[in-house]
């Protein structure tokens, strides 16, 4: 009896665990590799680093303002 019971509470445990967690769609990576030349790569490479430097460029500033959004005490008083 016992068991019958440990076994029905850990199917409830199962059970709620899962209706937490969103449904997940089933998810494929493919890799495959990029043949460049020298000159192709060097431009290449410039590009994704004039890229990620755009990117933490707007991180940043979309971080300072938040900070002081944050901070500004008429922002804080509003209510929605």
């Amino acid at each position: 009896m016992a068991a019958k019971r440990a076994k029905r509470t850990k199917r409830r445990r199962i059970t709620q665990e899962t209706e937490e967690l969103p449904r997940r769609t089933p998810t494929f990576l493919l890799e495959l590799p990029l043949v460049v030349n020298e000159h192709q790569a060097k431009r290449l490479r410039g590009h994704l680093e004039a890229g990620r430097q755009l990117y933490n460029a707007v991180l940043a500033e979309g971080h300072k303002r938040l900070r002081r959004m944050r901070a500004d005490e008429s922002v804080a008083s509003r209510s929605c």
